[in-house]
């Protein structure tokens, strides 16, 4: 996903348009070595970690993130900067889950119900609800932290429940969307 300041206009409409902006992305987060090229390619520059790359959104030396949603969001909620920042409403860039097991354990029928378990529906649903369910326990435990002082282009969403925006929509990937 493409994590901007709240308060901030830019025109992202596709990778395309990333170019034209300062991107970060933290160490810490896990992308595919094709991401990893492609963030190469755009100038996205890597920071040690959502801290330091909150840090540099909110502080004006980068326009934008490129993050994975959970793992950003609850970042978010522990530095307290959650209402500064938004995240665009669909992932950019999309990868396939990878498990890799042992030539005789793949080969095993168990392995095969795995595989269509983790593409089925039903999969999906319990693990989008299950991060949720984390996003809100942190959302529940970090009330009233307050935001760190480098704040200096952001202002927080209005709203009570802060919202998510979409300044980027488009994949050229069909694969399922990495979370």
């Amino acid at each position: 996903h493409i994590i901007t300041a709240a308060q901030k206009k830019a025109n992202m409409n596709n990778k395309e348009d990333l170019k034209n902006y300062k991107g970060v992305y933290a160490a810490t987060d896990n992308f595919s070595s094709f991401i990893l090229k492609e963030f190469a390619d755009l100038g996205v520059k890597q920071v040690k970690d959502f801290p330091e790359a909150y840090k540099a959104l909110l502080s004006g030396e980068a326009d934008y993130i490129a993050g994975s949603y959970y793992p950003g969001i609850i970042e978010a909620y522990k530095l307290g900067i959650r209402d500064y920042v938004v995240f665009s409403k669909d992932a950019v860039w999309k990868i396939p889950m990878f498990i890799r097991a042992f030539p005789e354990v793949a080969r095993h029928p168990r392995i095969a119900y795995l595989k269509r378990y983790f593409k089925s529906q039903r999969y999906k649903k319990i693990r989008d609800e299950a991060l949720q369910e984390l996003v809100d326990i942190y959302k529940e435990n970090t009330k009233g932290i307050v935001p760190p002082t480098y704040i200096k282009i952001a202002t927080p969403e209005t709203s009570s429940e802060p919202k998510e925006n979409a300044p980027v929509s488009t994949a050229t990937d069909s694969n399922e969307m990495s979370k």
